[in-house]
């Protein structure tokens, strides 16, 4: 009985479920049709939304990457500098036009740099590539390239797995660099040898006058009461002479004129004394401006003139010198004539640049915002002259 009933009893069950399932109000349906619905709905999201905008967005990215990369090719060949772009190994894979500066002898196009290594050109470069790359990193370094120099400045750029590299000339400035030190150890050498000069001059003439000075007045103390005057006269002469000497030696470092009469006065009283100190013939067309010159402009036209006279001097080898002074317009135009044996200006300027004295001369035209012209031929003398803009001096209020 107990089975038949068990029977009974999972039988009606089986029916109750059924009739459930049957049924249109059952939740498992309604849950079914849900998930149906999120699944389909979910799929056509993914498949006609997501992932088109996705390939969108990454061909989006591609174009922009390739619009980048030509409008940076452009820019680098219409760059008048030359640039470089080396991969992750060191190789050249592509150069612009201004790069066929960089090419030597045996290398007669641009292209001709492309698959070498970046070490032919810059021998002091040692870096890894790859991880330059990869942190995009910037460094400068200076080379030297065919007699030129440049400022090299590499860029690690990751979308192109490649370095870029910048060439910038800076053989000018090198050159001013080297024109700076070259000034800076001849101005050491010119006071070096004002020192040295006024040295032996106050040795020479000075000390040796006073020494003779106080021989004379030793000899007067101890003379028993009995001065002779001519012992006298000889202790007023030398006194006389060293009073004169050490006018001539602070002369020679300012001139007084220069101050209290202006620069033609001074310039004719240079020109005079050099005259008789050497026998040259010093023929001066010295014009008066109307008014006083700026001081500084004063001084430097008179260190111009008295450094053009020692080296025609020193070094012309003249027996007439002709110095003309004059305004014209709003310049101020300073020449020195010589008849001495003259020189090759290109050969003066491979063999000795900064020989007789012109650096001097130029330098203090440049920082006078003014020109420098020199003309010379073997035989045939020298003429320098300098032209340089007006300034009147400061009135004083």
């Amino acid at each position: 009985m107990l089975p038949l009933t068990f029977i009974t009893l999972f039988q009606s069950d089986i029916d109750n479920i059924f009739e459930l399932m049957l049924r249109f109000d059952n939740p498992i349906y309604y849950i079914i049709i849900t998930g149906v619905v999120f699944t389909t709905v979910m799929y056509a999201l993914i498949k006609y939304v997501i992932v088109p905008k996705d390939k969108q967005h990454k061909q989006e990215k591609l174009k922009i990457k390739d619009d980048s990369d030509r409008l940076l090719a452009l820019f680098s060949e219409l760059a008048p500098e030359a640039q470089i772009r080396i991969d992750n190994q060191g190789k050249i894979i592509q150069v612009n036009s201004a790069s066929k500066i960089l090419c030597n002898e045996s290398c007669s196009d641009e292209n001709n740099l492309i698959g070498k290594n970046i070490n032919e050109l810059i021998h002091t470069l040692h870096i890894g590539y790859d991880d330059f790359i990869k942190k995009a990193a910037f460094i400068e370094v200076e080379e030297k390239i065919n007699d030129r120099f440049y400022m090299v400045t590499l860029k690690g750029i990751p979308s192109l797995n490649a370095i870029q590299l910048y060439f910038h000339d800076i053989t000018e400035r090198e050159a001013f660099k080297e024109k700076l030190k070259d000034l800076s150890q001849n101005i050491q050498e010119k006071i070096e040898e004002e020192r040295q000069r006024i040295a032996k001059d106050l040795h020479d003439s000075v000390g040796q006058n006073l020494s003779l000075t106080r021989i004379l007045i030793h000899k007067i103390e101890t003379g028993n009461g009995s001065v002779k005057k001519e012992d006298y006269n000889k202790v007023n002469g030398l006194v006389d002479d060293v009073i004169k000497e050490i006018r001539k030696i602070s002369y020679d470092l300012k001139p007084r004129v220069l101050d209290e009469m202006g620069l033609a006065p001074a310039l004719t009283a240079l020109c005079s004394d050099i005259s008789e100190q050497t026998g040259l013939q010093i023929i001066t067309d010295i014009k008066e401006t109307d008014s006083r010159l700026d001081t500084k402009l004063e001084i430097n036209l008179y260190r111009i003139a008295q450094e053009a006279l020692n080296n025609v001097i020193k070094h012309a080898e003249a027996t007439s010198i002709f110095i003309i002074f004059k305004r014209v317009n709003n310049s101020i135009r300073l020449s020195i004539i010589d008849n001495g044996k003259g020189f090759d200006e290109d050969e003066i300027k491979r063999l000795k640049p900064n020989s007789l004295g012109l650096m001097n001369i130029r330098q203090r035209v440049e920082s006078l915002d003014g020109t420098f012209t020199l003309e010379s031929n073997p035989n045939e003398g020298t003429v320098i002259t300098v032209e340089i803009p007006f300034i009147e001096k400061a009135e004083i209020k």
